[in-house]
């Protein structure tokens, strides 16, 4: 496998899904952070709100810090490598970003981590699940 793009959430989980792509390829690792920018799926990350005076903007910021600090984990953990790694950071919903990103990339496959959902995830889905279903390459996924 020459690439593959792996998707963070900060969990440690995520981080598991990291040391597996550096046994799986020494060509391309892609860490990907996607910030849910929806209200639903911002509740889904029990994204500390502040209140009602939070503003959207806020909350982008918020984001774009909390996937900044998550790739720059994602990256210590992946330590010296001989693949080439890059870092993306969006926001929008995350499996549909992903699943995106990795058809602009063209990625052998993804990793995504999977956890027990809590009842709002099950009842609504998870990242893993919508990557597992649309995604167009291979989906590894890692418990």
């Amino acid at each position: 496998m020459k690439s593959i793009l792996v998707c963070l959430d900060g969990t440690e989980t995520g981080l598991r899904a990291v040391d597996q792509a550096k046994l799986w390829t020494t060509s391309e690792i892609h860490l990907a952070y996607i910030g849910p920018i929806s209200v639903l799926d911002i509740a889904l990350t029990h994204l500390p709100m502040g209140g009602d005076d939070v503003l959207p903007k806020q909350i982008e910021e918020r984001l774009v810090t909390q996937g900044k600090a998550v790739l720059a984990a994602a990256e210590a953990r992946l330590g010296e490598t001989s693949a080439k790694v890059e870092t993306h950071l969006k926001l929008g919903h995350p499996g549909e970003e992903l699943c995106e990103l990795a058809s602009q990339l063209n990625v052998d496959a993804i990793m995504v981590g999977s956890s027990r959902p809590g009842k709002l995830k099950f009842l609504m889905g998870s990242v893993s699940d919508y990557v597992v279903r649309h995604a167009q390459v291979p989906v590894i996924v890692i418990k």
